[in-house]
């Protein structure tokens, strides 16, 4: 891409300031919002529920926020008081994956696959729809394919559009530099017969790559600003440790986030689940 001169007020992230050592990079716990597949069959309790899209429990926030509310079904025919969305724009802090089993009704997380385990993709992050509503960073929670699907939606953020506007400021700008609106896709069919199952992917919502005029417009406007900046800069250091915390096997084992063993058990404590005592467990959705 062709680099084009900075002109004042023309590139507002050109001046941007943050630490230093948070300018992009090419390669605890936390209120989590779960992405839920739509299904028509529920669009009757929400249209979220029918389209896909985000949903975070309401026991998950301190105070109030302006979204859409509704019952998130559950497969033993419970429901849970749900903040939906069909789209929300989101400023990426740190990212894992990581492999699990329920078992006894309580996610254990693994060394590496194992036959029927799956697969849970995570993403720290600040919401722009929550306005003082967050105060901590908030995660960003997708299981099986849809998580693949929000994986790959990250990174061609950050493989392509976050290089692309680095070079455009000068400068190496940190991940939660942009907002990123992140939407339900088409359905489409998952899976090999007869465990097929139609999932509605989260997708980012950015212009055609190719076009330098629509990128840099959708560089510009979707900016997040200093404010922002400065509460990223807050955040960041504590979102890599979660990025980067231990967790155990089965056996009592700890594991880091690639899934290596990291010791036989006796300096971390128990095994535990993913959200903290207090909040409402991510179950599956049954769609």
């Amino acid at each position: 891409m062709t680099k084009q001169k900075n002109n004042d007020g023309d590139l507002p992230f050109a001046d941007a300031q943050f630490p230093e050592e948070h300018g992009y990079q090419g390669t605890g716990s936390y209120p989590f919002i779960q992405w839920v597949n739509g299904n028509r069959a529920f669009t009757r309790l929400h249209p979220v529920l029918g389209s896909g899209g985000w949903a975070m429990p309401t026991a998950n926030v301190l105070g109030e926020l302006e979204w859409d509310r509704g019952e998130l079904p559950h497969k033993n025919g419970d429901t849970t008081d749900a903040y939906l969305a069909d789209n929300l724009h989101v400023a990426a802090l740190a990212e894992k994956f990581r492999w699990f089993k329920v078992m006894g009704g309580r996610t254990v997380w693994l060394a590496e696959y194992e036959e029927g385990a799956r697969g849970k993709y995570q993403v720290l992050v600040i919401v722009r729809e929550a306005s003082d509503a967050q105060t901590t960073p908030w995660m960003l929670t997708a299981t099986g394919m849809a998580g693949k699907a929000l994986y790959e939606a990250f990174r061609g953020y950050r493989s392509k559009i976050l290089p692309a506007a680095s070079s455009m400021a000068k400068k190496h700008l940190p991940l939660y530099s942009f907002w990123l609106k992140l939407a339900a896709g088409e359905p489409r069919q998952v899976g090999v017969e007869p465990n097929v199952s139609t999932i509605t992917p989260p997708v980012l919502l950015v212009p055609e790559l190719n076009d330098a005029a629509a990128l840099r417009q959708y560089l510009v406007s979707t900016y997040v600003g200093q404010e922002i900046l400065d509460k990223g800069s807050t955040w960041f250091d504590a979102a890599q440790q979660w990025a980067k915390a231990k967790f155990r096997t089965a056996d009592g084992r700890a594991v880091s986030e690639h899934g290596e063993i990291l010791d036989d058990g006796g300096e971390y404590g128990p095994p535990v689940d993913e959200e903290p005592a207090g909040l409402i467990e991510a179950d599956e959705i049954p769609f």
